[in-house]
């Protein structure tokens, strides 16, 4: 993987050198790049996700802000497997290393990505919010 270019699987080496620094780090818990959700509707298609990439190493967290209806949900919806059908996802999501937009259901929920296991999403006033770490 050239983490430069975002190219490659994030488990295709065990570990990454940091530029400059010489230190080595562990491949990202999540790893997504150039994530496209498109979603079908009577009206026509709508581009809900449109090229979103990002990192989340072991212990980190991520928050998404934004306005309403600008895709929060939807990301967090391709990234778990939970979109409906007539939707279609492009680019990379990889979760523990192993590619989740090519997974099935049942291989999803078992590799720890999908609902309650490994990775959520939590809505509510942020101030409130509790966490568990993932993947620790």
């Amino acid at each position: 993987m050239d983490p430069a270019l975002g190219t490659g699987s994030p488990g295709d080496e065990a570990v990454l050198a940091d530029e400059g620094n010489g230190k080595t780090s562990e491949p990202p818990l999540l790893h997504v790049r150039n994530l496209h959700t498109h979603i079908g509707s009577a009206r026509g298609v709508v581009r809900a996700v449109d090229d979103v990439s990002f990192d989340v190493a072991v212990s980190e967290a991520l928050g998404v802000v934004g306005e309403s209806g600008s895709g929060k949900s939807v990301m967090a919806r391709s990234i778990t497997g939970l979109m409906p059908t007539h939707s279609a996802q492009a680019g990379e999501v990889y979760f523990q290393g192993r590619d989740q937009l090519t997974l099935k259901q049942k291989e999803r929920e078992g590799s720890g990505a999908s609902r309650s296991r490994g990775c959520s999403r939590n809505r509510g006033d942020p101030s409130t919010l509790s966490c568990a770490s993932i993947g620790s």
